[in-house]
């Protein structure tokens, strides 16, 4: 029974020993997953600060933009047009508008279409009123009394 009692002891004592090293191998890969997550972690979460400040700047840009319009520039829906008073051939205008950070515009709605020519229509009517004011400049008055 002692013989029976001490080969149990050693069995058991080579079981523990065995569940340590297992143990021991679950232990170091677990903190190495651990080691790999909390970095994936950190790096979303600075990519996460960095989306939120780029994304606040653009808000506060957006806000700017609405509440200013550059000179010349109009804003229809979410669309800002540049009216040129000047002639120029289709590539001569494209080069101008590239030179301005846009394109030349498409017309994609008849309420768009209707935006840019009432636009025009006014452009045209400034254009009409400041040629009446150089002729009238140029007039020679003359008061007789």
């Amino acid at each position: 029974a002692a013989v029976c009692l001490g080969l149990l002891c050693v069995l058991l004592l080579a079981g523990i020993i065995g569940l340590l090293v297992q143990y021991n191998k679950v232990s170091k890969k677990s903190a190495a997953e651990r080691d790999q997550l909390q970095t994936s972690y950190n790096n979303l979460t600075n990519e996460r600060d960095q989306l939120q400040t780029e994304r606040e700047f653009l808000k506060r840009r957006l806000t700017n933009l609405k509440q200013t319009s550059p000179e010349g520039w109009q804003k229809f829906e979410s669309s800002w047009y540049f009216l040129s008073t000047e002639t120029k051939t289709w590539k001569e205008s494209r080069d101008d508008c590239l030179e301005r950070g846009a394109d030349l515009v498409i017309i994609n709605s008849d309420k768009e279409q209707v935006c840019v020519r009432e636009r025009e229509r006014e452009r045209e009517r400034e254009r009409e009123r400041e040629r009446e004011r150089e002729r009238e400049r140029d007039r020679i008055w003359v008061c007789r009394g």
